[in-house]
């Protein structure tokens, strides 16, 4: 059937160019619709009988006896319906009666009902309303200012000589054996007349001007004769008409249909006597004729099978061709134009190959929807308002737009859909500029899915570039196969991938895209009720995000928001670098899936590097984050500040307001971020597991932990290295944390406790921090089995806080302490209360407290400085715990010299690990330095830069931090001996040569004989 096109397709209508006004439309001023007698002003009239007629006639001194002969009159009033929902209502009547040069305005609703016990929507702030009527005329009455001009329900009545303006709906009429005739029906919102039922309906010589939509006609039996249109969306637009007959219409826009049949549309005759822009109107039905007139304005094929046209040529003033109902169509080599509607409109038809054919300048290239089977191929489609717009109906076997180009069209290049069905549908190597969107694919796909249906849907290999608002652009409702969108290029468009999937659509699997450059997000979307099961519960999947670059976008790389049940969202081993907020933020999941993010490389961009925010009753285990390389954020602009305004700065993983099943931070590398490393905040979720990170190098804290529930979470064998504020930060409100096996080095303090209460800390080895652990306002803590060595201040250093336990734990020349006690140096300072240095009989190991002479460990307890007066009653001999001895992930740190010169800038340095062989380039700063972390291993080392020698170098990458120096000479040809050899030699080689012709001369000019005289 035919089907309503999309909804860019009625944007675009909305939004095309209006035709000229032709020669023979009449003029307003020329034009006298009637002629209408003085008014009288009179309050809302209300008549529900044939009784009240007659009662109110004769009361109101009126004329007539309501027979066909001497019918009511009701004339020469001016009724304002303010407040009362109505000017003149009549109902249920079959006594005939007159209305005429009357004045109908404003009806509108009073605050309550105007009549006690009735609905006041019963009146439908109509000006006239007539409900169960017969017998009626109305005439010469004016109507404006209404939702309703005219809403009438009648039989055997006519409505003629009126003026019906400046209404939401001009006239609504229902009924039988109804007309209107010489009526002026204008600027009405909606719609000029609406019909929606009933037979034998005709409307003639009317003017329907600067309507919404000139008629909308239903029902059975409408005779359209002599009306002329002007301005409007949309003319005359026809739903489940059957037996409709146009004859001398002059149309401006054309018609539209909804929902027609194949049997109502044969039921419809059109003349060509009906005009569009003065030029005739064609109706061809059933069978091709020999040669289409291409003189016409708009020219109709309906029902005709094995169309073949090649090398058509549409241009002003003609107007488009319409293909209803057809089967077996092939269009090639054409070119449609300045249409004021599509180029070319196809729907409900079978078996359509388009194929190297043009369409430009008007409002849709090509509108093909409701399609089974269609191929479009090397089309081109510019400066329209949709350039292409192709889409399935039904159970269609496939949909191919292929090596098409669209540019300069205002709302989109392409629009490809599937309202239906199960086709098989290609989009690939295409290429739009310059549109609104790039590519706008609408799937709406219903049926089962199972292997058998994955990957029926596949996007790929399309270049979508410097589009003024989304590259590609997906509707997803209620689609069930997945969609596939691989090898794409979004390049310099404002957004480059919008995705809305809801209502059950089984997602979207992004692969290996370049989506690079745009002005806002790089990728955008929210899944809601979507999600496709892939094996078990934990796969369940709304989106999957694989192997894509996403870089050097405006705002965020990723944007993505996962509502009501939907699937969650994987984002696996992209490359999301250098946009300018966050790299990828995840918002607003009410009963999502998982959210996996793996093994992701997100550095240089300029908010968060991940955030996820407001996750609630997730499904799955947990949300997992893990192998990710987080480095060089700077944290600012993040999506998290725009609704957590109060909020640290955090720059590589940023978790708020989590109440979802459960979340693992695992095995990442949060390095050289600007703001916090990791930031878990407000955090209600069933479990939490934060291990095997690397966080190293970030501007503040490495983690930060707020407002946590107790339960299970543990912080797990991190090395947390250098970062300017506290290693680890368990902020207010946190319960029941264990901490142990963690690395913390070189942290302005190692581990801070701030009113937070029953955490645990053990086998963790704190050294060379500014403060070893710092207690502010901690409660029950228990510190055991930790290795607290060489740090700046106390190993432990209790400012504030009650009831801990501190024991076997290793301290080593913390607060500047030696191997002899010096109560100046203490290592550990208690200012609180209740706290306890030791448990049983075992206190901790201080490498200060031996006897000078003999070594051996005194046996008298530890005194611990600050204000407690606590002591270690029962100090160990040896040191119960000292973990690792080394740090994991050391750095390399680099410096290339010049030969006999200062530092060298810009050399490439690669940097291959020769157990796996990946590699990472570097470049040298202006000071010649360059580092990077490494794993403990075999490496090597690249060094180039144009004008000097490459430099290879073998490492043994040790489990420690090291440096490398590395100094390159210039290439032979290029080093100064040998230009100033050059310099010196080519002169003196000329001086010769000059010196050797001189001689020869002279040589020649003594040996030449004399003349004899």
């Amino acid at each position: 059937m035919w089907r309503e096109p999309t909804f860019a397709s009625v944007l675009v209508l909305i939004a095309s160019v209006i035709l000229s006004i032709v020669s023979g439309q009449i003029d307003d001023a020329e034009h006298q619709w009637f002629t209408r007698g003085p008014e009288s002003e009179h309050g809302p009239i209300r008549i529900d009988s044939n009784a009240e007629f007659a009662s109110l006639v004769s009361s109101e001194g009126w004329a007539g006896d309501g027979s066909e002969g001497d019918p009511f009159i009701i004339e020469n009033l001016d009724i304002n319906g303010t407040g009362h929902g109505f000017c003149l209502f009549v109902g249920n009547t079959t006594a005939h009666f007159i209305v005429r040069n009357c004045v109908l305005k404003n009806a509108t609703y009073p605050p309550q009902p105007y009549y006690p016990g009735v609905n006041q929507l019963y009146y439908f702030e109509a000006a006239l309303n007539f409900y169960r009527v017969e017998n009626a005329t109305v005439s010469g009455v004016r109507a404006e200012g209404s939702n309703y001009g005219f809403h009438i329900f009648m039989d055997h009545g006519l409505i003629e000589d009126c003026t019906v303006r400046d209404n939401n709906v001009g006239i609504r009429i229902n009924g039988n054996d109804d007309g209107i005739a010489n009526c002026e029906i204008i600027n009405n919102t909606y719609t000029g007349i609406l019909r929606q039922s009933g037979t034998d309906f005709n409307v003639s010589d009317c003017r329907i001007k600067d309507n919404g939509r000139g008629m909308y006609i239903t029902g059975e039996g409408s005779d359209i004769v002599g009306n002329q249109f002007e301005n409007q969306d949309n003319d005359i637009f026809f739903s489940h008409t059957n037996d409709c007959f146009l004859s001398g219409n002059q149309l401006s826009k054309g018609f539209f249909f909804d929902y027609m049949e194949k049997e109502e549309f044969l039921s419809l005759t059109v003349l060509p006597d009906n005009t569009l822009g003065g030029k005739p109107i064609r109706f061809y039905r059933n069978e091709m004729p020999n040669e289409i007139d291409t003189t016409s304005n708009l020219i109709f094929f309906i029902n005709i099978s094995d169309i073949e046209l090649n090398g058509i040529e549409i241009d002003s003033p003609a107007s488009p061709l319409n293909f209803i109902y057809c089967d077996g169509m092939t269009i090639s080599n054409s070119n449609f134009s300045s249409a004021s509607g599509p180029c070319l409109n196809i729907s409900s038809t079978f078996n359509l190959t388009l194929k190297d054919c043009s369409f430009h300048d008007s409002p849709v290239g090509i509108s093909a929807f409701g399609m089974d089977n269609v191929i479009v191929e090397g089309c081109r489609a510019w400066n329209c308002g949709v350039g292409m717009e192709v889409g399935t109906d039904g159970h269609s076997d496939r949909l191919i737009v292929s090596n098409c180009s669209a540019w300069d069209n205002d709302i989109a290049g392409m629009v490809v859909s599937q309202l239906s069905g199960q086709a098989t549908c290609v989009v690939e190597e295409n290429e739009a500029w310059n549109n609104g969107i790039g590519i706008l694919y609408d799937s709406r796909k219903g049926g089962d899915f199972g292997e058998e249906g994955y990957g029926l849907d596949t996007i790929r290999n399309n270049t979508l570039r410097d589009n003024g608002g989304i590259g590609l652009l997906f509707n997803l409702k209620h689609s069930r196969y997945k969609t596939v969108v691989e090898n794409n290029t979004m390049i310099g468009n404002s957004v480059g991938v919008n995705i809305t999937d809801h209502s059950g659509s089984s997602g979207v699997f992004l692969s290996s895209n370049i989506i690079s450059g745009n002005e806002k997000d790089g990728l955008t979307g929210i899944w809601a009720n979507g999600g496709l099961f892939m094996g078990e519960d934990w796969f369940k999947t709304g989106c999957m995000i694989n192997n894509n670059t996403i870089e050097d976008n405006g705002w965020n790389g990723l944007n993505l928001s996962v509502l009501k049940n939907g699937g969650g969202i994987f984002v696996l081993n992209n490359k999301i670098q250098s946009n300018g907020m966050s790299g990828i933020s995840i918002g607003d999941s009410y009963d999502g899936g998982p959210n996996p993010i793996i093994g992701n490389s997100i550095v240089d961009n300029g908010g968060v590097g991940i955030e996820l925010i407001d996750l609630k009753n997730g499904g799955g285990p947990y949300n997992l984050i893990e192998d990710n390389e987080i480095s060089g954020n700077r944290g600012a602009g993040s999506l998290s500040h725009q609704y957590y305004p109060d909020l640290p700065i955090v720059g590589g993983i940023s978790i708020i307001s989590d109440r979802s099943s459960g979340y693992r931070i695992r095995n990442n590398t949060i390095i050289n971020n600007i703001g916090r490393g990791l930031f878990k905040g407000e955090d209600w979720s069933g479990s939490g597991n934060i291990s095997g990170n690397i966080i190293k190098g970030n501007e503040g804290d490495g983690i930060i932990i707020e407002a946590s529930k107790a339960g299970d979470r543990s912080i797990l064998n991190n090395s947390i290295i250098g970062n300017t504020g506290s290693g680890i930060v368990f902020g207010g409100g946190i319960n029941g944390y264990v901490t142990n096996g963690n690395t913390i080095s070189r942290n302005a303090v190692g581990i801070t406790l701030r009113h937070s209460n029953d955490t645990a800390f053990s086998k963790n080895i704190v050294t060379d921090n500014g403060i070893g652990i710092l207690s502010e306002w901690g409660d029950n803590a228990t510190i055991h089995q930790n290795n607290l060595s060489e740090n700046v201040g106390y190993g432990v250093q209790i400012r504030n806080g009650n009831q801990s336990t501190i024991w076997e734990n290793s301290f080593f020349r913390n607060n500047g302490a030696t191997d002899s006690y010096d109560g100046d140096h203490r290592q550990a300072c208690d200012n609180g209360s209740g706290n306890v240095w030791y448990a049983g009989t075992t206190g901790n190991y201080w490498d200060d407290w031996r006897n000078i002479s003999g070594g051996d460990v005194r046996t008298d307890p530890y005194p611990v400085d600050c204000g407690a007066g606590s002591v270690d009653l029962y100090p160990l001999a040896d040191p119960p715990f000292l973990g690792p001895s080394n740090v994991t992930e050391p750095w390399l740190r680099g410096k290339v010299f010049k030969e006999g010169g200062g530092p060298l800038y810009g050399v490439t340095v690669t940097i291959t690990e020769l157990a796996t062989g990946k590699s990472v380039d570097l470049v040298t700063d202006e000071d010649g330095n360059f580092s990077r972390t490494l794993r403990p291993g075999q490496y090597k080392v690249e060094l180039s830069k144009k004008g000097y020698e490459p430099k290879e170098i073998e490492l043994d990458m040790p489990p420690r931090d090291y440096d490398l120096t590395a100094v390159m000479k210039k290439e032979e040809n290029d080093r100064p001996g040998f230009s100033l050899c050059l310099i010196l030699i080519i002169p003196l080689l000329i001086m010769v040569i000059i010196m050797v012709l001189v001689a020869l001369l002279f040589i020649g000019h003594r040996s030449r004989k004399v003349p004899e005289e």
